[in-house]
């Protein structure tokens, strides 16, 4: 009798593989070695779906413990007094001369026209955080002017309302610094 291990050839029932009688179509290798491409599906469809869970739930996670300001606390309160605002800013228009301002290292000057007697108070705004906003009152010199410093202040955007008076009529500007 021959060798059998020698010749390599091992018998097989029919339909059966080489490897202990199991059905050549239960196992993941086909005859040559290479995964078949059933399991590649499987896996590369199941990938899928894990990393689309853990994408959506870690944006959630980052969408939910971001800080949220709003513009305004009493939003309402103030959308129904816009129309004194309106008002305010058509006085500003309807001036010759308007309010000036010019940034020099370390202050903000502010020009006003020569109405004669201001008041009002500017409102420094930061927009990308409440808590930094404040307001000084208007003290401007005799030749209308007023110098702020900002050397303190934090660098960036910053929105300034000015609310003023003179002569008993009401005016409103709004001007948008970078520090």
């Amino acid at each position: 009798m021959k060798d059998l291990k020698k010749d390599n050839r091992i018998p097989t029932s029919v339909g059966m593989s080489a490897n202990n009688g199991i059905p050549a179509s239960a196992g993941m290798r086909s005859n040559n070695g290479r995964t078949s491409s059933r399991s590649f599906w499987g896996k590369g469809i199941a990938a899928t779906y894990i990393i689309f869970v853990i994408v959506t739930l870690s944006m959630t996670y980052a969408m939910m413990t971001k800080d949220v300001d709003l513009v305004s606390t009493n939003y309402y309160e103030k959308e129904i007094k816009y129309q004194d605002q309106i008002n305010k800013i058509n006085n500003t228009k309807k001036l010759a001369e308007g309010l000036k301002f010019e940034l020099t290292p370390g202050a903000v000057v502010f020009t006003f026209p020569k109405l004669g007697d201001i008041t009002g108070e500017y409102t420094f705004y930061r927009p990308s955080d409440s808590k930094k906003d404040f307001k000084i009152k208007i003290q401007a010199d005799k030749d209308n002017k007023q110098a702020i410093d900002v050397s303190t202040f934090q660098k960036g955007y910053w929105k300034v309302k000015i609310e003023w008076k003179s002569g008993g009529v009401e005016y409103y500007n709004e001007e948008q610094i970078i520090i």
